[in-house]
Parts: C-alpha cells; sequence; structure tokens
C-alpha cells in the first residue's frame, strides 16, 4: 500500500468516527499531542483540517451541561501503521459511537470497498485529501 493510500484510508475511517460522534450529539476538541489545535467543534470540515499534522491526534468528546462541556471518553488515532488500524484505543462510554468508524476499518483491512459512500465519509475525506497530502 502506498503511503498516499494508507493516509487516505486513515482520514475516512477518522472522518467516520468524527462524524459519528458530532451525529451522536457530542463536541470534539482536537489534541496534537503537545496542543490542542481546536477545541468543542461539531465543524466536520474545521476538525478535518486541524487532523494529521502530526503522528497522532486525540479526539476528546464532550457533551454541554449547562454552560461548561463534560468529557464523555476520548479517541486514539495514530497515523503511519496499516492504514485500517487508525484508531489505537478509545474510551469504552464511546463505543457504540465507533461503530461505523470500526466496520469501516475491519472492511478496508480486509481489501472490501463499500460502495453505497454515504455512510462513511468518502466526499468530505475527498475534499480536503489533496490538500493534505497532494502538494
Amino acid at each position: 500500500m502506498s503511503v498516499q493510500h494508507r493516509q487516505h484510508v486513515e482520514a475516512r475511517i477518522a472522518l467516520t468516527a468524527v462524524q459519528s460522534l458530532i451525529q451522536a450529539g457530542f463536541y470534539v476538541t482536537v489534541n496534537d499531542g503537545e496542543d490542542d489545535v481546536i477545541t468543542t467543534s461539531q465543524d466536520l470540515h474545521a476538525i478535518a483540517a486541524c487532523m494529521m499534522s502530526t503522528d497522532e491526534d486525540t479526539l476528546v468528546a464532550t457533551k454541554p451541561v449547562g454552560k461548561v462541556h463534560i468529557n464523555s471518553g476520548f479517541v486514539q488515532l495514530v497515523y503511519g501503521n496499516h492504514g485500517y488500524d487508525v484508531i489505537s484505543d478509545y474510551s469504552v462510554s464511546l463505543k457504540e459511537h465507533l461503530d461505523a468508524a470500526n466496520k469501516l476499518a475491519l472492511a478496508l483491512g480486509e481489501g472490501w470497498h463499500e460502495s453505497d459512500g454515504g455512510k462513511v465519509m468518502k466526499d468530505v475525506a475527498e475534499h480536503w485529501f489533496p490538500k493534505k497530502f497532494r502538494g
């Protein structure tokens, strides 16, 4: 698998996870290992633009309670391995919300390709992927 293909697989799986969290009502903070590069956002495009700038990202999922956001769990993304294994760890409290991303990872890891294009964020990944990885 080429580096570009691996990065595309990673982006599709990671964005599917982010989209599922947003659809479940979570706000997402992205930490790149040093800094929170975006905080408590539900803007998929803004979140995507902040991801994959380092070897790993931690997504922190929060829900608003009054005027504060309560931490509901995390998703650890590690880039640069096989692509389909980009989700390296997550809070058990988020397991049901990561079902689509985990199914996609399994399918891509086995060499399958989904054809519906609806449940995975293919259009979003392809929208920002060239800007991130193709000059």
